[in-house]
């Protein structure tokens, strides 16, 4: 039983990890695309003012993207935290109730 426990609340760790990791790529090709399509319009002619602001809306918005993407991730990883630390008391009082003689 505990050996299923600990192995539920590592695949919780696990998949919040995983959350994380893809939100942080995600955010990062974001900014990267964003970066690549900034460096390219400066590297052509003066971009008119207007071009130049589209680009910083578009960065803009793909680091408020990033930032939600991170905000859910952390939430899911502190639910998953929060639920595994139940869990494990439950486990635990299990134990003791087994080893005092009182059934599972």
């Amino acid at each position: 039983m505990s050996d299923q426990l600990s192995g539920a609340v590592q695949a919780m760790e696990n998949e919040a990890s995983r959350l994380l990791e893809e939100a942080r790529a995600e955010g990062e090709r974001i900014l990267k695309a964003a970066r690549a399509e900034a460096a390219g319009l400066d590297a052509e002619e003066p971009a008119v003012d207007a071009v130049r602001h589209e680009c910083e809306a578009r960065l803009e918005a793909a680091r408020s993207r990033a930032c939600e993407i991170l905000a859910v991730a952390r939430e899911e990883a502190a639910r998953i935290t929060r639920d595994s630390a139940g869990k494990s008391d439950d486990c635990v009082a299990q134990v003791v109730r087994i080893v005092a003689g009182n059934g599972p």
